[in-house]
């Protein structure tokens, strides 16, 4: 029956990716910033987390100012504290724990925050582990209107019957909004 479910659900709703985005403001304490909120759901037929994956790494290359410094920060479900994971200064780190984190069934429905901090500064010294909770109310936005980013990720993933929807919010500098919006369109062509 749920095979049966399955296939009537892949049929009706089709192989096309679709992507809805917006652009909108969001306040920091420094220059114009924005976010650019894109909603993107990807059949099973298709490897959605490769997809993402490589827009993702597309938008870094285009974000990259040269000497930040790629963090991740979550938290799985039942856990009392937060994970935060300093992934390294290369896009190739970025895009391999990407790729791990968007695989791992433990992570669907949680938000991954994904922040691209400028070098010599620390995650600690923007969050305490034991603390801070990225889906408490408020947040993550509160932590990212502070810490001292070059572009930051917000990442949701919700898998259903016949795709996976994927929920981006980057956090970018207000000149580089379009080109992530467009980025982020492609992927349903």
């Amino acid at each position: 029956m749920a095979a049966l479910y399955r296939s009537w659900a892949r049929r009706r709703r089709g192989p096309e990716v679709v992507v809805t985005s917006h652009i909108e403001a969001f306040e920091r304490s420094e220059s114009e910033w924005t976010r650019v909120v894109a909603t993107i759901d990807i059949p099973h037929s298709l490897d959605g987390v490769h997809m993402i994956t490589h827009s993702v790494v597309r938008i870094a290359e285009g974000l990259g100012f040269g000497g930040e410094v790629f963090h991740l920060v979550h938290r799985e479900s039942g856990r009392q504290e937060t994970i935060a994971v300093p992934l390294g200064s290369t896009i190739n780190d970025l895009a391999e724990r990407l790729a791990l984190s968007c695989r791992r069934s433990v992570l669907e429905e949680r938000v991954l925050v994904w922040l691209a901090l400028k070098r010599g500064h620390h995650l600690g010294e923007i969050l305490d582990p034991l603390a801070y909770d990225p889906e408490a109310p408020g947040e993550p936005e509160c932590v990212l209107r502070t810490a001292p980013i070059t572009w930051a990720l917000v990442l949701r993933r919700h898998r259903g019957a016949a795709s996976t929807v994927f929920e981006l919010d980057f956090i970018v500098p207000e000149d580089h909004a379009e080109g992530v919006k467009t980025a982020m369109t492609r992927l349903s062509g």
